[in-house]
């Protein structure tokens, strides 16, 4: 999966609709009453950081994959050269 795909798939995930790239990178952006929401959970912590932290989302280095994994006590993971998208690719396994 891309970067938009994930960011698309990560939103929805958590409950938004009608969600639509953004003409900014691989964003994606939606909107609720009039209010309108843009996030990149891929490449900014402060729209993947509280996800990670909420859903307990640990994050490592591998020295011989020179890659970042994510994992939970379910066991989902994600590796990626990002760490946010490693952690958001770990999120998408998850049942929640």
């Amino acid at each position: 999966m891309n970067e938009l795909e994930i960011n698309k798939a990560v939103a929805e995930k958590l409950g938004a609709v009608n969600v639509k790239p953004c003409s900014e990178g691989d964003k994606v952006f939606w909107e609720v009453r009039g209010q309108f929401f843009m996030r990149d959970y891929c490449e900014d912590w402060e729209d993947g950081g509280p996800i990670i932290e909420e859903y307990k989302i640990s994050l490592y280095y591998s020295h011989e994959l020179k890659k970042w994994g994510a994992d939970t006590e379910e066991r989902t993971e994600g590796i990626d050269k990002n760490p946010l998208k490693a952690a958001m690719l770990c999120f998408l396994e998850m049942e929640i």
